[in-house]
């Protein structure tokens, strides 16, 4: 019996191995932190025993490539994984904008004693590795695959690089490109030539996570309450701010790649990716022939990726699940009017169907989803401050409760009653801002430049990312003027061409908002009186934007006759 017993485990165990996902995970880590938060994820699959990070390889040359290795670095040493190789391409993209990586190299302790070329350290662990078993997963630029592909025999292999990787590796999991319109999307227009050499050429299949997979789907934003030092939560903070959240592009390939992308996400799989060379065309899906390509097309809802997603990013080394989930009892969140009309709630586990929240005494000027609240702070008669409590339950019973108290500011305000029809990011608050302050929640664009007209204007500040959202209808962002107001918005002139119909008819000004990233935005204005006051979508095209319109509200001098 006991021989039987030791057979049966021995058994699982080897069939638990067989089942691992063998990963070389390429990333262009310093821009945009999703490639942190899709470590994180990467990581916690290789906790639960998931997968096997064989390597890793940032897939950019220039200032950036240099901290991005230690960046990644520090992050796998956090993980207690130090001896992950990592690579770098000997030349090509080259790419020096540094927010976070840097940072995160200095602050926190790394283990990194070689920086293998890219190249090699592809070849040497592919030429180690059974028969058609290694995934890659790329969420950057295509550098590394392309001269891979181009690499001959050495003294790892005698194969080519298409010889080697046809024999090697299972499939390629690529975060890139628009599907099925098709159009343009950062990894692969950068490059454009390269990126159209590696899908060209590439001899297995490939699974495409276009931007739209990861555009609506949130996450970040409960790193802040991780135990710290943190190097992934460190990087949200610095990228955007506490609490946070930016978009899952990065996060949802490295999920697909691991796991079965069919628990997630319908497939689609007729036809292939045509890559253009002109960086302006992009992509686009043909179906006339099959080329073992596909690409993911949205199956869970958004909001349900989102938990997935984020209690992944939430899983520590050496953590108890549980621990870090739930704030001690009578902890009280305060929100103040003018710096946070949102939080959400920090109350998740890993059986997250077992959680239910109950609301008591919510005012009817909040709005909640779940577990986030949302609202304005009014101004009352007898104070500024509202209390309830959000009461948390697993299993029926109450096993937390949270005290949510939130405080107006004691002088009126011209601005109240903020709601976005997206809430699954960031708080709103407004602001006067002035020349080096954050234009967005979620992003460290830093207002460069202005007239001094808009000076003593009020801004709304909130998610870029919102800019993403075509699909959440004509009322997209409502609030209260208490006064007569100007309102100017300040538009991306490089989607010029896609406004929507309701900018259309404001009054167009000469006026220019800049950004430190070179970004410039034009200023249209209209003139409403007090009230509650609707604005519309972004964009009414179906191709995403990447940068929100900008919100400036100024009250409105009544003149007298």
């Amino acid at each position: 019996m006991r021989k039987t017993i030791l057979f049966l485990v021995i058994a699982l165990l080897t069939l638990n191995l067989k089942a691992q996902t063998k990963i070389i995970f390429d990333t262009d880590i310093a821009g945009d932190h999703d490639d942190v938060g899709a470590a994180a994820v990467l990581h916690s699959l290789a906790n639960s025993g998931e997968t096997e990070i064989l390597a890793m390889a940032v897939a950019e040359t220039g200032e950036s490539a240099k901290w991005g290795a230690l960046c990644l670095d520090a992050i796998n040493t956090f993980y207690g994984r130090p001896d992950i190789p990592i690579g770098v391409p000997s030349h090509g993209f080259a790419y020096n904008e540094i927010i976070y990586s840097r940072q995160i190299a200095n602050e926190f302790p790394y283990e990194l004693d070689k920086v293998w070329d890219a190249t090699e350290l592809y070849r040497k662990v592919l030429s180690e590795q059974p028969d058609t078993s290694v995934v890659i997963v790329t969420v950057g630029y295509m550098t590394n695959i392309a001269q891979l592909l181009q690499s001959e025999p050495d003294a790892y292999s005698s194969l080519n690089g298409v010889e080697l990787v046809k024999l090697k590796v299972k499939k390629w999991v690529c975060m890139a490109g628009h599907f099925p319109d098709g159009g343009t999307e950062c990894n692969s227009t950068s490059d454009a030539p390269t990126s159209k050499y590696a899908i060209d050429h590439w001899p297995r299949p490939i699974l495409f996570c276009g931007y739209e997979i990861g555009a609506k789907i949130n996450s970040g934003m409960r790193l802040s309450y991780l135990p710290k030092p943190n190097p992934v939560q460190r990087a949200f903070e610095i990228a955007t701010c506490p609490g946070c959240c930016n978009c899952s592009f990065d996060q949802t390939a490295v999920l697909a790649a691991v796991r079965n992308p069919e628990m997630y996400w319908d497939i689609i799989k007729q036809g292939y990716c045509s890559m253009s060379d002109n960086p302006d065309v992009g992509n686009s899906w043909q179906t006339s022939l099959n080329k073992n390509h596909a690409y993911l097309v949205e199956k869970v809802p958004a909001r349900k990726m989102e938990d997935i997603i984020e209690d992944l990013m939430m899983d520590l080394p050496n953590a108890k699940k549980q621990d870090f989930f739930t704030l001690p009892l009578n902890n009280t969140i305060n929100i103040i009017q003018g710096e946070k009309t949102g939080y959400r709630l920090p109350h998740y586990s890993y059986k997250k169907s077992e959680i239910k929240v109950k609301f008591n005494g919510l005012p009817n000027w909040i709005s909640f989803d779940n577990d986030s609240v949302f609202g304005m702070v009014p101004k009352t008669e007898d104070g500024f401050k509202y209390q309830f409590q959000a009461i948390l339950f697993a299993n029926k019973i109450a096993t937390d409760t949270v005290i949510v108290t939130l405080l107006s500011k004691k002088e009126p305000s011209l601005i109240t009653n903020i709601h976005s029809a997206s809430v699954g990011c960031n708080s709103f608050w407004t602001s006067k801002l002035k020349t080096g302050d954050k234009i967005y929640a979620d992003r460290p664009f830093i207002l460069e430049s202005i007239s001094e007209n808009y000076l003593d204007y009020t801004w709304i500040i909130g998610p870029a990312n919102d800019g993403h959202r075509y699909d959440l209808g004509d009322t997209f962002l409502t609030f209260t003027a208490n006064d007569n107001v100007t309102i100017c918005i300040g538009y991306d002139k490089n989607y010029l061409h896609l406004m929507p119909g309701w900018l259309k008819e404001w009054s167009e000004t000469k006026d220019e908002i800049k950004d430190n990233f070179g970004n410039s935005f034009q200023i249209f204005q209209k003139s409403f009186s007090k009230g509650e006051i609707v604005l519309g979508n972004n964009t009414t095209e179906i191709e995403p934007l990447r940068l929100m319109y900008l919100v400036l509200v100024k009250q409105t001098k009544n003149r007298r006759k």
